[in-house]
């Protein structure tokens, strides 16, 4: 009878521990229907940073490109603004170098009518705006852009459908917000033992982010298969509200790129970004200037037939 009662309890112990395994797979079936969701963001009002440490390469031929880049590569980057699927968008960016003080740039940008204006310090008084036509760098003439949220959202569809299931992680405990709520956080951290895993599924999701950043507005063939490798202990976090939106975003990114050298650099970069009022139409605060001056750069390549 006792030897009865200790099996009765062992089969009893297991189904309990299986119960409790997690279920990788509708974690990340889950993370990716609210990353489908995002495309129902109608407006809302975003907030985000970044830190930056990086080791690029610029083209000397271009010294205007030089000296930003020279400013922000080891620096912090704040931005905030408004954006709705009109589609329209604006935002003032600021750049503080590291140990540069108090000194810092903002940068006023507005999307509209496939048009991105905007005032840089170093070749604007304060008031002046270029415009820069998207259709001519990228070869879309549909006037489009997608949101940062759609951008951010498409990425991560592409490497959620590469990375297996068992590595997407959900927190036991709900994360709080900036505004109060709670919402779900959703994980995805690299150490030794999945890097190399990781680092496949991402080259395997390039091809598609390229794809999808040409298709809709975005500067495209920035990143090649291969020229980022990805380190421990880089790690993403999405927190998703009872609504079912990726509210924010966290990123801890580590990584090697390889540049025209051919020698491969080490980076670093930390990003956070937010958003609020979601489908409540905030309102815009930029007039889109009058008077902005056409900025020229290299068209985009025609297409092959």
């Amino acid at each position: 009878m006792l030897k009865k009662s200790a099996i009765l309890a062992a089969i009893i112990s297991l189904g309990l521990l299986a119960s409790a395994c997690t279920d990788h797979a509708k974690i990340k079936s889950d993370l990716l229907t609210a990353a489908a969701k995002q495309s129902e963001l109608a407006s809302y009002r975003f907030e985000g940073s970044a830190l930056l440490n990086l080791h690029l390469n610029a083209d000397p031929s271009a010294p205007l490109t030089t000296a930003l880049l020279s400013f922000v590569k080891t620096s912090k980057l704040e931005w905030k603004g408004v954006s709705s699927s009109e589609p329209r968008m604006e935002t003032t960016l600021k750049i503080t170098p590291e140990n540069a003080g108090n000194t810092s740039m903002e940068i006023p940008a507005l999307f509209k009518d496939g048009k991105w204006y905007f005032s840089l310090p170093p070749i604007h008084k304060n008031g002046e705006f270029s415009v820069l036509d998207m259709s001519k760098i990228t070869g879309n003439q549909t006037g489009k852009l997608s949101g940062s949220e759609d951008l951010m959202s498409a990425l991560l569809k592409q490497v959620l459908g590469a990375v297996d299931a068992k590595w997407v992680n959900q927190t036991k405990e709900p994360v709080t917000l900036p505004d109060q709520s709670s919402a779900r956080q959703y994980t995805i951290e690299m150490n030794e033992s999945n890097a190399k895993e990781l680092n496949t599924a991402l080259n395997a999701a390039v091809p598609g982010m390229t794809e999808w950043l040409k298709t809709n507005g975005w500067a495209a063939g920035l990143i090649n298969p291969g020229q980022i490798e990805l380190q421990a202990p880089s790690s993403l976090s999405f927190a998703v509200d009872e609504k079912g939106f990726i509210r924010e975003q966290r990123y801890q990114l580590y990584f090697t790129l390889k540049q025209s050298s051919g020698k491969p650099e080490q980076q670093h970069v930390e990003l956070r970004q937010y958003i609020s009022d979601v489908n409540t139409s905030p309102a815009f605060e930029m007039p889109v200037p009058a008077d902005a001056k056409p900025l020229n750069l290299p068209a985009a390549p025609s297409k092959q037939p």
